[in-house]
């Protein structure tokens, strides 16, 4: 007997499978399915009440999210297995779109308008566009474009400052009257969609109801890596009427959501273009990265080496000779200069104190400007500062990895400084995004990877070992960079 699997629509989220074997239901709730990290040491895994995976097949209801047809038609060609796809999920006939009948104030570049034209025919995709790529023109240039068919749209983004500073870009990008058009959602503004496009961050709605979510013809999710899995599958999951879910971000390695979640939710992965690829275009900086390693006095090299993370960190933090190689270092470089540190108290707030007093002293015409930028700064106090370094020079922001290692654009920075020893893949490479964009005065950008070596003898310390590992993604991407050892 042949096997036939037939494949029909629930809703824009859903798919439903049928077959005339019932082995095929089993074979694709393991085919679809991945473990979770970490799974050996939780509970119900070890008490074998859990395989530790999770299943996007629903065995019970046969149900599949619509993002992963693709997928499971790759599943039956291999199997050899019949399929019957119903036609309303069959593709239409490509459109044309011409991106210069936006008015936009500069020409897009070819890898942009590949972009549009497959999110706008494809319909689903998950959009893998490195930092720099100018990602929020692609996401305007099709929305733009959907307005046109009179197309309501939902963009998600993960953070308050992003919503304005998608605001603002959308604006820049000549988008008339937008107050007449766009509405923007986050904590103390109206949750309405009356406007045809929303631009709010995934924590401000995940928890509205599917009514709200019903209406939108389209969804579009920024830096979608960023969102919590839940959370970003409950709101993909209410928007039961949007044909077009376009999930966008620079990575995807060591995300909060797996990649098979994100291909579920959006479509398949299309890459539009390679970081090295801008960098040898001219079109982003060509970094470089000085990896900065401070060796230790061996007295406390001694004791640290043998210090799980968090006491590490505790030393770092507190390590004044290290403070003040950072601040004097960033008041040495020219131009502008963006420090990431990680804890506000135990830290941040530390460095900008001695950053206001070593700076007072400095001779009038060698002062900086300086902000402290964290969690509880105004969204709007973080824009005014993001434009005004933009359009000055002898800046210094200290700001947060929460606030300012993901999607912050400043077209003005020439310097950066990573306080914080991280580990992250992501983490890293978002952060390194900020250094990418070209300078109006055309030079590469400096960033200085600062970690600490406390090794003695065969015992390497964690964040020594975790610079090892930003280096190896360093040599992975193709930065160009380089080792100096400096005694502390």
């Amino acid at each position: 007997m042949s096997v036939i699997v037939e494949v029909t629509k629930i809703n824009e989220s859903f798919i439903k499978i049928s077959s005339n074997d019932e082995s095929i239901y089993y074979e694709l709730y393991e085919y679809f399915s991945f473990f979770v990290p970490g799974y050996k040491f939780m509970p119900k895994y070890k008490n074998d009440i859990w395989d530790g995976k999770i299943h996007l097949f629903n065995k019970r209801n046969r149900q599949l999210y619509s993002g992963l047809l693709y997928k499971l038609l790759n599943f039956c060609k291999q199997r050899k297995y019949k399929v019957f796809v119903s036609d309303n999920l069959k593709k239409v006939e490509e459109e044309k779109y011409n991106l210069k009948t936006l008015g936009l104030p500069y020409e897009a570049y070819d890898y942009q308008n590949t972009a549009v034209h497959k999110i706008l025919n494809e319909k689903n995709s998950l959009i893998l566009s490195p930092t720099g790529s100018g990602k929020s023109l692609i996401i305007y240039s099709a929305i733009r474009f959907l307005l046109q068919k009179k197309k309501k749209v939902l963009l998600v983004v993960p953070t308050v400052q992003l919503v304005e500073q998608m605001y603002n870009d959308f604006k820049e990008y000549g988008w008339n009257n937008i107050d007449d058009h766009v509405h923007i959602i986050y904590s103390g503004k109206e949750k309405t969609n009356r406007n045809e496009t929303q631009v709010s961050t995934w924590q401000s709605i995940y928890k509205l109801p599917q009514k709200w979510f019903s209406d939108f013809d389209a969804v579009f999710v920024d830096e979608a890596h960023e969102a919590q899995a839940d959370s970003l599958k409950g709101i993909m999951e209410k928007c039961i009427n949007a044909e077009y879910r376009i999930g966008l971000t620079g990575t995807i390695k060591d995300a909060k959501v797996h990649e098979l979640v994100l291909n579920g939710l959006f479509g398949p992965t299309y890459v539009t273009i390679k970081t090295k690829k801008l960098m040898d275009d001219d079109i982003l900086s060509n970094l470089k990265i000085t990896c900065l390693m401070l060796k230790h006095p061996i007295e406390k090299s001694k004791i640290v080496s043998k210090f799980k993370y968090a006491d590490e960190i505790k030393v770092i933090t507190k390590d004044n000779r290290r403070n003040n190689f950072i601040i004097n270092l960033s008041l040495d470089l020219e131009n502008n200069t963006l420090v990431l540190f990680n804890l506000v108290k135990k830290h941040g707030e530390k460095i900008y104190k001695l950053y206001q007093e070593k700076n007072a002293k400095l001779p009038s015409e060698k002062q900086k400007k300086i902000f402290f930028i964290h969690g509880k700064i105004p969204v709007e106090e973080r824009e005014k500062i993001r434009k005004f370094t933009e359009e000055n020079n002898n800046v210094i922001i200290l700001a947060s990895y929460g606030t300012f290692s993901t999607g912050i654009n400043i077209k003005n920075l020439n310097n950066g400084l990573f306080a914080h020893p991280y580990k992250s893949k992501i983490k890293v490479l978002q952060s390194i995004g900020r250094f990418l964009r070209k300078a109006p005065n055309g030079k590469a950008a400096k960033l200085f990877d600062i970690s600490d070596d406390y090794t003695h003898g065969t015992k390497k310390n964690t964040t020594y070992k975790h610079a090892l590992e930003r280096m190896k993604l360093y040599e992975k991407e193709n930065f160009n960079y380089s080792i100096k050892v400096l005694k502390l």
